[in-house]
């Protein structure tokens, strides 16, 4: 949970960055189910999905908005995403990105 009470210019301007993610099936004959979520942090928050089960179809895609609450200037790594495939056997194989998503918030 950000706490804007220890941010002292940015407790009137909270900034919120617009994110949009997308998630495709690349199996085109196989259906997939997965767990989409995101890592708690505690210099941000996301404002939106941050956590749910899909089935998407082979070929299909999955895009949704999400917004990053940002209440101090810094550099952050949003790049959070964890994505849990569900195997038709019970088995669960989790995937964290190694890509990182870099905002940096300049002081006004």
């Amino acid at each position: 949970m950000i706490n804007p009470l220890n941010s002292s210019l940015f407790i009137f301007f909270i900034q919120h960055v617009d994110m949009e993610i997308s998630i495709r099936n690349r199996l085109v004959k196989s259906n997939i189910e997965f767990e989409f979520s995101l890592c708690d942090h505690v210099d941000f928050e996301f404002v939106g999905s941050t956590q749910f089960t899909w089935k998407l179809k082979g070929g299909e895609a999955l895009v949704f908005p999400l917004k990053a609450v940002l209440c101090s200037d810094g550099i952050y790594d949003l790049q959070c995403v964890k994505v849990t495939v569900y195997n038709e056997d019970g088995s669960e194989k989790p995937y964290v990105f190694p890509l990182q998503w870099i905002v940096k918030v300049n002081a006004m």
